[in-house]
Parts: structure tokens; sequence; C-alpha cells
């Protein structure tokens, strides 16, 4: 790599992987891409030095991780490679300010420039793009590909070997073909090794991984005495193989996807939140509930709440659903241990929506902890209860008025209301609504009356 490649080299810890992915991806254009190294830091030694001063800026990810990570070799590392303070940029990820770095490595605050993982991409695009175009960084020889985790134009195949196996090895050139005389060299630690590998075709060599102690070797392709290129191989023990599988195994999203069937996170999240949104008890879910306990014993636990859960694994249709049920107040200001916020997971893992979603929402207080009781389904069962009580006080009426009169204009009446008529008792005969008054004269009185009146008449004609 020319003097004028070594531009700009990203230093991160495993933690903050997926972030120099992603800065890496933004920088490209701005920045050739053979002018940016991703350099992790866990992985470092002393003899990384004389390739990683060279660049112009050095951007380092500061996160919980890499504080933590920080050994006093490898603090004596970034001191000497983060020299001058001028070519340094520090993106802080999950950390609030520079403290937890300066209280580890000499640097001077006041020269080197600052920025957050909450700002915009252009800005910190900016802020790196100025400190290349200065050139700050001190000429030194060309960089080693291989203490930058690869040069890309080799590929090894497999990355990981176990140690005492003798394994087939495949090395794969991208841009250049290799000569009959090309050989491969193994250094790892203090021993370096030369092999002849047998040609597969003009650019993929194969050779039997030669034995090496559990560590990284760095393997470099050498064609008429120059090198083409290098990469990393991985070797591990028997127990540390162990571990890698069972790591892959214990995957929670990768068993999730397979015991569901799905194919992709996205569709593991949908899926996931439509199961927990039938399954959702009247209180709430138990993993956002929890008794009053010390703060101490809430960080034993990595992930203390499936909304920490969610924002580790970028699960937004879970989280959104998550921040409607009870306890979810107190689960966004949980911290996990290390000190962790559920948005704090989102941003150091990348998931930008998620954290934002997370840092946004209005307060969850608003749904009240004294409803909370009646659960996230009270709402949505209000209707439906209405619906039973408007039925039963119907039915009520129905057994009250047995005697309602029906109506005489619908013809239809006593046919839809047959059965309801059989099945009651016969009404009484209903009462005129007026008796005329009897008269008590006896008979033979009215009788005499009559002829009387009779006589009188007959008296009157004549």
């Amino acid at each position: 790599m020319s003097q004028s490649a070594k531009q700009l080299l990203i230093i991160y810890e495993a933690e903050a992987e997926q972030w120099a992915s992603y800065l890496r991806s933004v920088f490209t254009g701005p920045i050739p891409a053979s002018g940016i190294c991703c350099y992790d830091i866990t992985g470092g030694s002393g003899r990384d030095e004389p390739v990683l001063r060279p660049f112009a800026c050095k951007l380092v990810i500061l996160s919980k991780g890499l504080v933590e990570a920080l050994s006093q070799r490898l603090r004596a590392l970034l001191a000497r490679v983060l020299s001058p303070a001028a070519g340094v940029v520090v993106l802080l990820c999950g950390v609030d300010s520079l403290t937890p770095l300066l209280e580890l490595v000499p640097l001077d605050a006041n020269e080197c420039l600052q920025v957050s993982s909450e700002q915009d991409a252009n800005e910190y695009l900016s802020a790196v793009t100025d400190v290349v175009r200065k050139g700050v960084g001190s000429p030194s020889a060309d960089l080693n590909p291989v203490a930058c985790g690869g040069s890309g134009s080799v590929l090894v195949v497999p990355s990981r070997v176990l140690c005492g196996s003798c394994v087939e090895v495949f090395v794969l050139l991208k841009n250049r073909a290799v000569g009959g005389d090309a050989q491969l060299e193994f250094s790892g630690g203090n021993h370096t090794l030369s092999v002849t590998p047998a040609r597969w075709n003009e650019r993929t060599l194969r050779v039997s991984a030669p034995d090496f102690a559990a560590g990284r070797v760095t393997v470099t392709v050498l064609s008429d005495g120059a090198a083409l290129g290098s990469a990393a191989l991985q070797y591990c023990s028997s127990t540390e193989e162990l571990g890698h599988i069972l790591s892959r195994l214990m995957d929670p999203v990768q068993l999730m996807c397979e015991a569901l069937q799905v194919s992709s996170v996205e569709k593991l999240d949908q899926r996931l939140a439509s199961m927990l949104l039938e399954a959702m008890p009247g209180e709430g879910v138990q993993g956002l509930r929890w008794p009053e306990q010390p703060q101490t014993e809430l960080q034993r636990e990595d992930l203390p709440s499936l909304l920490h859960f969610a924002a580790q694994f970028g699960l937004r249709r879970v989280a959104r659903l998550l921040l409607q049920v009870p306890g979810a107040a107190r689960a966004l200001h949980a911290a996990d241990r290390r000190g962790r916020t559920p948005a704090e997971v989102a941003r150091e893992h990348g998931h930008a929506q998620l954290h934002a979603l997370l840092k946004e929402t209005p307060k969850v207080s608003n749904v009240s902890e004294d409803r909370s009781d009646a659960g996230v389904y009270e709402i949505m069962c209000t209707a439906d209860v209405q619906k039973e009580q408007r039925g039963e006080e119907e039915e009520e009426e129905e057994q009250e008025e047995l005697y309602t009169p029906l109506g005489g204009d619908d013809e239809y009446d006593t046919i839809v209301k047959a059965v309801d008529i059989a099945n009651r008792p016969p009404a009484p005969t209903p009462r005129p609504e007026s008796t005329a008054l009897q008269d008590r004269t006896p008979f033979i009185a009215q009788e005499r009356t009559r002829e009387r009146t009779e006589e009188d008449s007959e008296v009157s004609i004549y």
C-alpha cells in the first residue's frame, strides 16, 4: 500500500464490529476503499505499531467494551498509535464522554476531535475527511495489511483450523494470478514457516495447514519474492473450537429462526410480535415486571428485560409492542450489568431506527401504572364487555315484561313471537273501561209504572 493510500484507520473492539463495518461503508467513496483499514484492538500487539501509525486519521470507536478490553499492554500500544492527537477522531458509542479513555490513555482532549454516534453520518464524515485532508500522519514504511485483518485481496478458506489437524486450506487471490514459484509464508508468534503450495488454478493455491499453536497466524502469498497479499488464519484448540461451536448453536436469533422456520431477522420480528400479541397475559409480561429489589441484583443479568433483548437484536415490532406493556417505563431506564439502557444497547449494535424509537418514545408513564392490573387489552376488550352487558340487560327486560301488549299493526307479531306466547300463562279477561249503573227497582213496580203510563196516554188521546 502506497503512502498516499494510508488515509483512515478505524480502531474498534469486537463489540463494535458492526459499527466498524458500517463506518467503512460510509467513508468508502470520499476515501478510497484501499485507504481504509479496520483494526480490532483486542488482538493487537506492539509489533503492529509501525504499520498503524502512518495513517493520516485514526478513528477510535469508543465503546464500553473497548474500555474494558484495554489491558496495560494495549494501553501502551494505543498511546503510541494515537500520537499526535491532532490526527485522532473519537466516536462516542455507548459512552457519554472521553473521560473513560483519558483515564487509561494519555491523549490530549483539546487537540483530538470528538463526535457521537447520535449525530448524523454526514457530520462525522466531514470531521474525518478534514483530518485526512490535512494529512497529519507521520510517514513510514508501507502498511502490512495483515495487521489490519487482511488486505482484502487474499482469502483463506476455511478461516479457522484445529490445532494438530492436517486440514486442507485454500488460498484465493482476487485480483492477481500467481506464478509457478508461488510460496506461502505462515507466521505466528515467534515461528515462521514457508510452504510450497499446490496450484489449483491461476488464482487458487492449496496446502495442508502446518501445525501451529493456538492463536492468529498470518498467511502471506509470495511470488518471485514479492508479497501479493496476506490474510489471517485462526488456529484454535479443541476447547476453543467446542466453545465456538456452542456459541453458534446458542445464538438465540439463529435458534429462533430455525425453530420458527423463518429466513431473516425481519420475518422473525414479525412472527415474534404476532405470537407475543396473541399470548399476552392480562397483567403484562413477566420480563418487564419485577419485584422491588436492589439495583445491584438487577444488573447481574446481561439482558434484564425483554426490551433489552429486542434492542440488542433489532426487533422493532417486538419493541413497539413491549412499550405498551405495564412495566415498560421501568425497563426503558433499567440498566444491564454493563450499565446500558435499551436505547444504548440498540445504539451500540447499530440499530439506528430502533434507537430513535426508544429514545424519542413519549413517556410510557402516560399508560398509568394504576391501570396495570387491567392489562394491555383493557381498551381492546371494553367494546366486547359493553356489548355483553347490553345483551344481558335486554334479556332481563324481556323477562320482566311478559305481558307487554303485542303491536296490533304488525301482522307478523303472532308468528315471530309464537314460541314466547306459548310459554306464557293465560292472560286475564280484559275489563271494560266503564260499567253502566243497574236499575234496582223491583220488577212488579216497573210493570205497574208501565201500565199507568199507557192508561195516561190513552186518556190524552180521547
